[in-house]
C-alpha cells in the first residue's frame, strides 16, 4: 500500500481495489488475504520455454470471489 498511498494518481486508497495474481496458494494468494485484497490464482504459472526468453503467457481457469 507504500506505493499506490505515495503515488496518488493510481487511484488506489484501499487494499480492497487491489488484486494480486499469483501461481502459489501458499504465498501470493495467503498475501492477498492477508492485506485485505483480492487473490487470483494462476493455477499453471507462466508457461513457456526456459532459458530462450519466451515468458508464455498466464491461463486462468475460472474466476471466483472468494
Amino acid at each position: 500500500m507504500d506505493y499506490f498511498l505515495n503515488n496518488p494518481e493510481t487511484g488506489v486508497t484501499r487494499p480492497d481495489q487491489i488484486a494480486v495474481v499469483g501461481d502459489r496458494l501458499s504465498t501470493d494468494v495467503v498475501m492477498a488475504n492477508l492485506m485485505g485484497s483480492y487473490g487470483v490464482w494462476v493455477r499453471d504459472g507462466v508457461l513457456g520455454d526456459e532459458g530462450n526468453g519466451k515468458v508464455g503467457i498466464l491461463r486462468l481457469e475460472k474466476w471466483e470471489k472468494c
